[in-house]
């Protein structure tokens, strides 16, 4: 698994946490609806995506602050110890 994680922006605790999963993240349509669906929870929840495979539309994502974890299997507890998370008991 690959993971590409932002500059800027950290991991908030008070904020919920949403996973999203795509199959690639290119710019085709239902990536990029995926994107504005990121981009509106982003405001009040921590944001992860989850995919298949890269595309071309993965800079863009990581660009807005979105950790990206490219490959599966993925579990929770791995994409939290890898934000910066230290509150993993709820996570298994």
């Amino acid at each position: 698994m690959s993971a590409f994680f932002p500059k800027e922006g950290k991991y908030d605790e008070k904020k919920g946490n949403v996973l999203f999963v795509s199959h690639i993240v290119d710019r085709t349509g239902a990536p990029l609806v995926l994107f504005d669906l990121m981009k509106h929870y982003q405001k009040t929840y921590n944001v992860f995506l989850v995919t298949m495979m890269d595309g071309n539309l993965r800079d863009e994502i990581v660009q807005q602050n979105i950790p990206v974890f490219i490959g599966m299997p993925v579990n929770m507890k791995h994409v939290m110890e890898n934000s910066g998370q230290t509150n993993l008991n709820r996570y298994g």
